[in-house]
């Protein structure tokens, strides 16, 4: 028996059907349908409070509370993701918090005075540079220096980018 593929499942229910495709000895291809059941309760955030639309995300708003696999909305924030977040419309009392309900805040914004680090050869630099753009981290954003020469800058840290 070869390599074993499984289809392209989504588990989000609690219960379904899985079609599994092997190669037997005679390299005839075999199909396989498995019914899976799923028994278990997730951790998801609900807010305590009313959240009014671009508040941030604060650990006072929300509790962590245990709801069954099948019953999760889809896209249901867990206590395991990044909550640098903030709120793109009002939220009600008891909601179960979503990530289409939020989105990310960036870690620089536009015209900051941010701390640029060049890194040649084992000798790093810090230059002081304004951002042009804004941008979270991880992602490559413009800087202009105090000659108004644009250089691009891959964010690091709050107020750190790494000159490229």
């Amino acid at each position: 028996m070869k390599f074993i593929r499984l289809a392209n499942a989504r588990f989000n229910k609690a219960n379904g059907y899985v079609k599994a495709e092997f190669f037997d000895s005679q390299n005839i291809k075999r199909s396989v349908f498995f019914r899976y059941f799923i028994k278990a309760s997730l951790q998801v955030l609900r807010a305590n409070k009313d959240i009014n639309r671009g508040e941030n995300l604060v650990a006072t708003d929300y509790n962590l509370v245990l709801m069954d696999f099948d019953r999760v909305p889809l896209g249901a924030l867990s206590s395991t993701d990044d909550l640098n977040i903030v709120s793109k419309t009002v939220i009600k009392k008891n909601a179960i918090l979503k990530k289409n309900m939020f989105k990310e805040i960036d870690l620089i914004k536009r015209n900051d005075n941010i701390m640029g680090i060049l890194k040649d050869l084992g000798v790093n630099m810090m230059v002081e540079l304004k951002a042009i753009e804004g941008g979270k981290i991880g992602e490559k954003i413009r800087l202009k220096n105090k000659e108004g020469k644009v250089v691009e800058g891959l964010i690091i840290d709050k107020n750190t980018v790494q000159i490229q």
